[in-house]
């Protein structure tokens, strides 16, 4: 059981050594409207934040002007906003190291974080494995954003109950975080294999939505189902996660589990190495709720 273990107690503060430095790509204004709605919830004042406008056939001097008004925007907040330029040309041959190669060496606020748009067009698949894999090859995590904005600022239905939903009218949004299953003996290590990055930006959505969080994983049987729960709750414990969080336990494979997962506005799931966005699309389907897909770059740790 979880509370029997030895427990490493972390210290008491919910300070992070972690600090994301994005880089943002904008090319067109769904990608500037994505820019607008996410980095409020993903930054806090004083983080460095680079917007990389794509040069492209077709953009027109409009564009440019969104892009400052809301790099001066980000700096009302308090945000360490920039602009910069790449040729689109050069973006398509390594959409990673172009983008990353637009600040300067040594920089202390170089980025390790990039933010784009899950691909809706499987024509951009292959694109987008490149970045991936271009970017883990620098140390630099990934956050695919849904195209669907989640409704963040206000709970998720609870279903045909017109008391229920009545009830739900006073209740947070729900983040659901799905965690790897480790059986079987579901030990915690000193990190989370593949999703350190995931549980970091899951608790800096928690706390700039006022969400509640719920952590997730799928078990192939009954038998797993009280090791995971401990698993569950003793990840939450050394991580630091505020609430405590609910956790939720399916006992079904990933696949199946899909169609029993708890009603959430946001689902955050973390990437392995061999990305099948066919599937991914698959799973957004089966949930029928926004997904924020992320990679991590290897050098995360939610337990720091």
């Amino acid at each position: 059981h979880w509370a029997t273990r030895t427990a490493r107690r972390a210290p008491p503060s919910d300070e992070r050594t972690w600090s994301p430095h994005l880089l943002v790509p904008v090319c067109d204004r769904e990608e500037l409207e994505r820019a607008r709605r996410w980095l409020p919830r993903l930054t806090l004042p004083g983080e460095p934040v680079r917007l990389v406008a794509i040069d492209a056939d077709g953009i027109d001097g409009s564009l440019d002007d969104d892009i400052v008004a809301l790099r001066d925007r980000l700096e009302e907040d308090g945000l360490d906003p920039g602009t910069t330029r790449v040729e689109a040309a050069q973006a398509e041959r390594g959409p990673a190291v172009a983008l990353l190669a637009t600040g300067d060496e040594g920089d202390p606020h170089a980025a390790n974080l990039l933010l784009a748009g899950f691909p809706e067009d499987p024509d951009h698949d292959a694109p987008t494995r490149l970045l991936l894999r271009q970017a883990f090859e620098m140390d630099v995590g990934v956050v695919l954003l849904p195209t669907r904005p989640p409704r963040l600022d206000e709970a998720e239905p609870a279903g045909d109950d017109p008391a229920a939903d009545e009830d739900a009218d006073d209740a947070a949004p729900v983040i659901a975080l799905w965690l790897r299953g480790q059986g079987p003996d579901w030990h915690v290590g000193d990190h989370l294999p593949h999703s350190d990055l995931a549980l970091l930006l899951a608790y800096r959505l928690v706390r700039s939505s006022e969400a509640e969080l719920t952590l997730v994983t799928a078990v192939d049987g009954m038998q797993d189902t009280e090791p995971a729960e401990g698993y569950l709750r003793e990840v939450a414990e050394i991580a630091r996660l505020p609430g405590p969080p609910h956790v939720s336990v399916i006992p079904h494979a990933f696949a199946r589990s899909l169609e029993h997962a708890p009603p959430a506005s946001l689902h955050v799931m973390a990437l392995s190495t061999q990305v099948d966005f066919h599937w991914l699309r698959e799973v957004r389907e089966r949930l029928d709720a926004p997904c924020l897909f992320v990679r991590d770059s290897g050098v995360e740790n939610a337990f720091a």
